[in-house]
């Protein structure tokens, strides 16, 4: 697992399970320092409403496998039971005041016990946050944002040197593309950091305006040819950009007069002809940036090698 993967599947953790707000509501029931407060009906549904909501953020985290995983290590599942939830709404409904809990033993115990848990899941995200998130990236420059890309591990061996350096030459490209069709303001494309674990991830920090259409390029372009057999995928290139909305715009720019259709279409081939070597070498976006309704991870390396019909890459015409 990546490092930046841990960190944020630690902070989803703690904002599903209601963790800040639980110790927050827990603490005059465990340090004397908070003093004491009366215990109303109020609060007793807040203290249920707040266990029902960590209930249902459990049980749609243990869906994702990795953060499944965190979570056992951490024993998050004993701490989160159900019974143990129950138990302590039951002891609520005895109380008048909060400070009534350091006079019965018991039910300190179970209170305490719930509050310690729950601090060190916040002091260990806000750790793994500060020291391995915000510190490894910098802060962005105005007019600027950060778009990260995966280079897939096909085989969970590491990734190819040579696949490293296409995949670092032909986004270069493909930015040096869009950004003269843009003419941005600020057209530096800056690696602000990278991650590895199993595949390879990298921050690329550029003007906002570029981050967003190469988003929109990766998160539409891969809807498209995801599901598409290998043989299929040499087809024309009107089949595989149309409907993109990087199109939209390049079309909007020809009837403003601003580019000619025949520049129009050297573009847009250009920028297909680049999503298709980087869909080819495993590129994509995160899966967290993704909504995952397939295994994305299979269907990516089902693409591995495809080329475009009409680019200077295809086997097919080298060999005729």
């Amino acid at each position: 697992m990546q490092t930046l993967q841990f960190t944020r599947a630690a902070a989803t953790t703690t904002a599903e399970l209601k963790v800040q707000e639980l110790v927050s509501f827990l603490q005059p029931f465990v340090l004397r320092s908070s003093g004491s407060m009366a215990v109303d009906d109020g609060q007793k549904d807040s203290f249920s409403a707040l266990f029902i909501a960590s209930q249902i953020g459990y049980a749609h985290l243990r869906e994702d496998e990795r953060i499944a995983k965190i979570m056992d290590s951490l024993g998050i599942q004993d701490l989160y039971s159900p019974q143990r939830f129950g138990k302590m709404i039951r002891q609520l409904g005895t109380l008048q005041q909060s400070g009534q809990t350091f006079n019965a033993p018991d039910l300190f115990v179970d209170f305490y016990t719930m509050y310690s848990g729950l601090s060190r899941l916040v002091d260990i995200k806000n750790t793994c946050v500060t020291f391995l998130e915000t510190e490894k990236i910098p802060p962005l420059s105005p007019g600027t944002e950060i778009i990260e890309l995966r280079l897939l591990d096909y085989d969970s061996t590491g990734v190819e040197s040579e696949r490293v350096q296409e995949f670092f030459a032909s986004l270069t490209k493909l930015y040096a593309i869009l950004n003269q069709f843009l003419n941005a303001s600020d057209g530096r494309l800056m690696v602000a950091y990278v991650d590895s674990g199993s595949d390879l991830l990298v921050g690329f920090q550029c003007a906002k305006v570029l981050a967003d259409i190469m988003k929109g390029l990766f998160t539409e372009f891969w809807e498209k040819v995801k599901f598409q057999p290998f043989d299929d995928f040499q087809k024309k290139i009107e089949a595989l950009s149309a409907g993109l909305t990087f199109v939209g715009q390049v079309k909007a720019q020809v009837d403003n007069q601003a580019i000619t259709e025949a520049d129009a279409r050297v573009l847009t081939h250009r920028v297909m002809a680049e999503m298709t070597v980087l869909v080819g070498i495993g590129a994509s976006l995160p899966q967290d940036e993704v909504v995952e309704t397939v295994d994305n991870r299979k269907l990516l390396a089902e693409k591995r090698g495809i080329k475009l019909l009409g680019t200077g890459n295809d086997d097919s015409k080298s060999s005729s």
